[in-house]
């Protein structure tokens, strides 16, 4: 299984243990959809490399593999991944969650000028 891409690796091991993508989102509680873009290798449609390191660690344990084996494979292939594409999925995450980071410092100011205009 080495040499091939991450996300191939994980839907390789699935399939030889017969389990399919909703067998493996029942017993893990992660969504199929984000199953799907772990065994695609598409990081635009999943969560922080943090959450997906945990994801790749439930898959890893459904499907029958060593956790940190997988974790390990995981973290090699985002830092070659990071290294040929000059992180892109990264800024486009960070544009996604912006507009709500200032929704809440917005809020937390009115919310501090409401306290202070009360008083």
């Amino acid at each position: 299984m080495a040499g091939e891409p991450f996300g191939a690796w994980l839907r390789q091991a699935r399939e030889l243990r017969g389990l399919s993508l909703d067998d493996v989102a029942a017993s893990t509680k992660i969504r199929r959809t984000a199953l799907e873009s772990l065994e695609a290798d598409d990081a635009v449609n999943l969560p922080s490399p943090v959450f997906v390191t945990g994801m790749v660690r439930s898959y890893a344990r459904a499907v029958g593999l060593a956790p940190d084996e997988a974790a390990l494979r995981y973290q090699e292939h985002r830092q070659a991944a990071v290294g040929e594409s000059a992180g892109d999925a990264e800024p486009e995450r960070a544009r996604r969650v912006w507009p709500f980071v200032a929704a809440a410092v917005v809020a937390a100011a009115a919310a501090a000028a409401l306290v202070f205009l009360r008083r």
